[in-house]
């Protein structure tokens, strides 16, 4: 196995993403967005690539907040994580008390992971308040594809975790699933399968967002939700918390 040099994989990134234009002048490194929610030393091999839809807020009051920028926080060690405030300004919550930045490391911490060694990403770099704002979001699934079988390649992971509408994650990373478990939020639903991506073929899971996915509630419920990821990270071999 060849050595993997994760600042050259966000390096390819980077470059094509400058090759891509985008409307009204500029490179998909000039848009409102993000590609990396880690720490660019992700980018080795690893047990997880944790994928979300896209980044959210709106673009107009993030204007700082550009693909451009998103890569230079990767490679000074930030986590989105853990060490952003999420929020529109001036709303923002503080560094890493979000209620999806919280449900994400509980996530990881059952697991048995740390947040700062999980490789995360979205399917689409570019920003918008929900999907319905998002202009040609299936032209940007695959913009942005060349990119995640850049990661990909070299993750290597052992599972694919997404939360989020699946029928994306169909489309994005050839994902194909066979087997539903109960989410227990309304009619929401967990679903199990593989992706064919970068010439692999990875176990998928899918998830409910975790916007609205309450994981680290302490209800009933929530507990429900907990014993079924719990049951579900086991048989993918992970040491469940």
């Amino acid at each position: 196995m060849s050595a993997i040099f994760p600042h050259s994989v966000l390096d390819r990134a980077e470059a094509y993403l400058a090759s891509q234009p985008i409307r009204g002048g500029g490179t998909l490194l000039d848009a409102s967005g993000a590609v990396l929610y880690s720490d660019v030393m992700t980018l080795v091999p690893g047990p997880v690539y944790f994928l979300g839809l896209n980044p959210g807020g709106s673009p107009g009051n993030n204007r700082d907040g550009t693909i451009r920028h998103s890569l230079t926080a990767s490679r000074a060690g930030i986590n989105a994580f853990l060490d952003q405030s999420w929020g529109d300004p001036p709303r923002n919550s503080p560094s890493g008390e979000a209620p999806s930045q919280c449900r994400i490391r509980k996530l990881f911490a059952m697991m048995g992971l740390e947040t700062r060694k999980i490789a995360a990403s979205n399917l689409v770099f570019t920003r918008s308040r929900n999907l319905r704002f998002h202009i040609n979001f299936e032209n940007a699934i695959a913009q942005c594809r060349p990119v995640h079988e850049f990661f990909i390649d070299a993750i290597q992971p052992e599972l694919i975790l997404t939360h989020g509408n699946r029928d994306t994650f169909r489309q994005g990373i050839g994902a194909h699933f066979t087997e539903n478990h109960e989410a227990h939020h309304a009619g929401w639903t967990i679903h199990l399968g593989t992706c064919a991506i970068a010439g692999r073929t990875i176990p998928v899971m899918n998830m409910p967002h975790l916007s609205f996915w309450a994981i680290n509630a302490e209800t009933p419920k929530a507990e429900r939700r907990r014993a079924i990821l719990r049951t579900l990270f086991k048989e993918y071999g992970f040491s469940p918390q």
